[in-house]
């Protein structure tokens, strides 16, 4: 083949074979003139022999004459300066990068009991493994999935390793949360010494798998080689980083396949207890319904008993039969009886086969018990349907103390002993009587209300004081208001007073508020549709998890009225709008739901008063659900005095041990509550429980540039797991939970996912291979390697092919012409 390149004149070049070849011309002469040429040259030399009067054959003749037409067209082919583009497939040796698996997952020692599970781990570590009844590789009953690598790689009869070194340049990595490379080759990776070291290495530590981001990075290092693609060596459990699909997807677009050894076994024996679902904060005395995520494989049919524990106390057990393989929802009741703070743990005993036994018990999730009522201020106009239902719900919550003006309502409704007493009667509060005949007064009264809800009413009956004591109220105290908007006046009827600038939506200034409102149809239903934000806010969740309650939504009730707003605030949560596109305007579909941060508290807008109408077909389970934890959660903050004057906040709630946290903190002056104005603030992370004696470790906040009160600190949480506590120096009292803990995500997937790693394999061109299939590896990875393809323009007319064939035209020609003896 290099002898071909170099006659055409492609020199110290070295390919395969070639891939095409096109003739191109770079004269600017006309190729018409030169076929002209041509055609006259050749019926030039045929009439010349045709006169030829020596004794000759036709053909003789003819050959000749064809001769010297071939040579004299080479000669004036030169004038139009022939080109040769020429595409070669090259022989260069490609790169090969080779992606190990090192998360605590590779560590798992699988039982293998299946005559294929054990005759794969015989192929991989030698004959010297015999199954259950043999020791393994480490002198153990059986080997971990690492050690099956460590002996694939390692095996002289599959001869993987050296066959791999051979046919590429290899580049070996290992990867878990993040990639590492190994620089395999610089230590002389062929050498078997130095190959047995790297491979004793190999240790399976890592506390996630990030398989998708792992592939996206060796793309990106390996970018400008010529690649001949990726051998994954995993189990698949990606738990974390870039969805394996979108991973596949990128490996396809580079044109890298990607070859998947599968390393464990599809169904092993496994009881996986992952996490309690329960809200952060409950009532004392109040049954607090939540459930468990069990997962079971290889055990249908099987029991076993799941138990709740609070600070190690069991306080509920339930029977589990597991089904087929997969995770199902255990409901469980706890109500506590004392207020505090509460560890929740929920387990089941481990069974003796099961392929891992640290995975049956959840981790801890933290629970904040508290002894109070939420106070709620209720002002209405007319007692409309939503405030019937809304109404009746709060009295019956015995968490709930619930006042109500009802602005319209006969004076007599309210006695003159609801005004200040708190005896506890009526109510599902601690109120005789709910009702109030006006808006609390002094400030000092509306203040120790932790909600107020502003229903469809008149702005006329709030003075500007009334309405700046409700903006303060939020802003500077942390409480929450709710606006339940009407026909009449909510929410365009406050334009232009201090309720419109806590509110987290904007109107549109050309349209009324009221039953005049332009295009409003009261009798066509309306689909409401949930935001991406909204599909994950605790707020909206009405299912134990964020799929069913998406699908509760989907089949949610449809309503008939929804107030004209024009977009929410540039700092607003939209969490539910309306489905109708004709409006929506050029920010998107128009707000439902919007909640905001406002100062210190929040506000919550709900642009509809038909929620009554989600109880159809429903019973009151959805209306309930939806209020109650609305109610709780906008409350909740206020109550327990978390927002006054210090607000903080952080990136996630739980830690791995040594992980970087980011804490955010809101912080108002003492005395005016005005936003914190100094440099930097000192902070205190210490473990829950030590005392005052127990030290704890210094951290420093600094303020945000251009956002008053605004401070931020990153640092590294402790090595060793635990619940941790940061408080700021100038509010000891308000505290921040932080829980360490070892990450169980690689514990919570045991099964070797041999579907998404043959997905990523086809969908990237590659191919999906087990231990039997590994002597085939390497052979397979060359001959559906792609070529390197090499493009090359050659002066066709200047190469030593183009003068053979002038040389060879005349020659033969001249000893024609001799063997005829003519001139």
């Amino acid at each position: 083949m290099d002898a071909w390149l170099k006659l055409i004149g492609v020199w110290g070049r070295s390919a395969e074979h070639i891939v095409s070849v096109r003739l191109t011309y770079q004269s600017s002469l006309s190729a018409g003139l030169v076929v002209l040429g041509a055609l006259a040259v050749a019926g030039g030399v045929f009439w010349l022999y045709r006169h030829e009067k020596a004794e000759m054959s036709p053909v003789r003749r003819w050959v000749m004459a064809g001769l010297r037409t071939v040579f004299l067209w080479l000669l004036l082919a030169l004038l139009l300066r022939p080109v040769l583009a020429v595409t070669v497939a090259g022989s260069v040796r490609q790169s090969l990068a080779l992606l190990i698996d090192t998360s605590r997952s590779m560590g798992i020692r699988d039982v293998r009991e299946a005559e294929v599970d054990i005759r794969r781990a015989g192929i991989a570590l030698g004959t010297g493994w015999r199954g259950a009844g043999a020791a393994g590789a480490a002198g153990t009953k059986y080997p971990a999935r690492i050690e099956v690598v460590r002996g694939a790689l390692g095996n002289p009869q599959l001869e993987l390793w050296r066959r791999l070194t051979r046919d590429f340049q290899l580049g070996v990595f290992t990867f878990d949360r993040q990639v590492s490379d190994l620089a395999v080759s610089s230590l002389g990776g062929g050498e078997s010494g130095n190959t047995e070291a790297w491979m004793a290495g190999l240790k399976a530590e890592g506390g996630a798998t990030s398989l998708g981001d792992a592939i996206r990075e060796v793309i990106a290092a390996r970018r400008g080689q010529a690649p001949a693609g990726i051998v994954v060596i995993s189990d698949g459990a990606s738990n974390s980083g870039l969805p394996l699909q979108e991973a596949a997807h990128l490996a396809q677009a580079e044109n890298i396949p990607l070859y998947c050894y599968g390393v464990g076994i599809t169904t092993p024996k496994d009881i996986i207890v992952s996490d309690i679902l329960a809200p952060e904060i409950a009532f004392v005395r109040d049954e607090l319904p939540l459930s468990v995520r069990v997962r079971a494989q290889g055990m249908k049919g099987q029991r076993g008993k799941l138990t709740l524990k609070a600070n190690d106390k069991v306080v509920d057990t339930a029977e589990v039969t597991f089904g087929e393989d997969g995770e199902q929802l255990v409901r469980m009741r706890f109500t506590p009886e004392h207020k505090g703070e509460l560890s929740l743990v929920a387990s089941i005993p481990p069974r003796a086969d099961e392929v891992v036994q640290d995975n049956n018990e959840s981790p801890a999730q933290p629970l904040r018990v508290v002894d109070g009522r939420i106070k709620v201020l209720h002002i209405e106009q007319t007692p409309r349907w939503d405030f019937k239902y809304l109404q009746a719900l709060l009295m019956r919550d015995r968490r709930v103390d619930y006042r109500c003006w009802l602005q319209e309502a006969d004076p007599g409704i309210a006695v003159a002993a609801s005004g200040t007493g708190e005896a506890g009667g009526a109510g599902g509060g601690g109120w005789e009587n709910p009702y109030i005949t006006q808006f609390p007064g002094p400030r000092a009264e509306l203040f120790k209300f932790d909600l107020v809800i502003l229903g469809d009413i008149d702005p006329r009956s709030l003075t500007v004081a009334q309405m700046q004591a409700l903006n303060d109220f939020v802003a500077n105290f942390g409480g929450a208001m709710i606006m339940v908007a009407g026909k009449n006046f909510s929410p365009q009827g406050f334009r232009r007073t201090p309720i419109e600038k806590m509110l987290p939506v904007e109107f549109e200034g050309g349209i009324p508020g009221g039953l005049g409102e332009a295009g409003d149809v009261f009798d066509k239903p309306l689909r409401m549709q949930l935001t991406p934000v909204g599909r994950g806010h605790p707020l909206m969740q009405l299912g134990a998890t964020e799929a069913e309650s998406a699908r509760r939504w989907e089949r949610i009730p449809s309503i008939f009225w929804t107030a004209r707003v024009l977009r929410p605030k540039p700092a607003a949560e939209v969490l539910l709008v309306d489905a109708d596109s004709s409006k929506a305007s050029r920010f998107g579909k128009m707000p439902v739901l919007a909640l905001q941060q406002y100062g210190m508290g929040q506000v919550l807008y709900v642009g509809t008063d038909n929620t009554w109408r989600w109880r159809k077909n429903q019973g009151s389970d959805m209306f309930t659900q939806l209020w109650s934890q609305i109610i709780e959660r906008m409350s909740i903050p206020h109550m327990m005095g978390l927002s006054k004057r210090t607000q903080l906040a952080a990136d996630r709630r739980k830690y791995a041990p040594g992980e970087r946290v980011t804490i955010y903190a809101r912080l108002y002056d003492e005395k005016n509550f005005e936003p914190l104005n100094v440099p930097t603030v000192a902070g205190t992370l210490n473990l829950r429980g030590a005392g005052a004696g127990g030290g704890g470790r210094a951290v420093t906040l600094r303020q945000l540039p251009d956002q008053p009160g605004m401070y931020r600190a990153e640092f590294m949480v402790p090595a060793e797991a635990g619940n941790f506590q940061f408080k700021v120096a100038s509010d000891a009292g308000t505290t921040l939970d932080l829980l360490v803990a070892e990450s169980k995500l690689e514990l919570n997937e045991t099964a070797l996912n041999e579907s998404g790693l043959r997905e990523l394999a086809q969908l990237s061109g590659g191919g999906f291979y087990r231990e039997e299939d590994l002597s085939r590896l390497p052979e397979q990875i060359r001959h559906t390697a792609q070529p390197v393809l090499s493009s090359y323009d050659v002066e066709f007319w200047s190469s030593p092919l183009y003068f053979l064939a002038l040389v060879l035209a005349a020659g033969a020609e001249w000893w024609l012409r001799k063997r005829a003896q003519l001139k």
